[in-house]
């Protein structure tokens, strides 16, 4: 059950706790100054953490999109992915854990657990200023590109967020 669509539509849901409107405001603020610019310098394949009040925190990505053969499949138990992208566009293929073979076991330190597709699953295609908000049952595989797409570069901030600050909340 994702939620996706444009940060600007999507603000009503994070006026509900003062968790939410702090992580709306680190949301806001990868988008201007030296959040923005910092990101910006990032090359292909390179990445960064930075830490965030209430046990949050983000990774900031820069990678070029790859084809559905070669995509990972994964899911989270302890944390919400908020994934934002702020210059670029990827596609996502997403499903609920019945669409999959599990891989690899969930591993608690890494928060992972890795799966692979056995049906066809749903695409999302989100542009700058949009984000898709994955809950543990959504199993996703991101940074897909078709065709032209292949090898363009996105940068995006994936958001972190302990999953008690969500559950029934949004």
């Amino acid at each position: 059950m994702a939620i996706f669509g444009k940060i600007e539509d999507l603000k009503p849901l994070f006026s509900k706790t003062q968790e939410l409107e702090s992580l709306l405001i680190g949301i806001e603020s990868v988008f201007a100054g030296e959040a923005l610019s910092r990101l910006q310098a990032l090359g292909v394949g390179e990445n960064y953490r930075v830490e965030l009040d209430y046990g949050m925190f983000y990774i900031a990505h820069c990678y070029a999109l790859k084809s559905e053969e070669n995509g990972f499949f994964e899911s989270h138990q302890d944390y919400i992915d908020f994934q934002v992208v702020v210059e670029g566009f990827e596609g996502y293929l997403i499903g609920s854990k019945d669409k999959f073979t599990l891989l690899q076991n969930y591993d608690k330190e890494k928060d992972l657990e890795v799966h692979t597709p056995k049906e066809k699953l749903n695409y999302l295609k989100l542009s700058s200023k949009e984000m898709a908000v994955l809950f543990p049952f959504d199993v996703h595989g991101v940074g897909i590109g078709y065709a032209e797409e292949v090898g363009k570069v996105v940068r995006k901030v994936i958001f972190k967020v302990p999953i008690k600050y969500i559950k029934h909340r949004l």
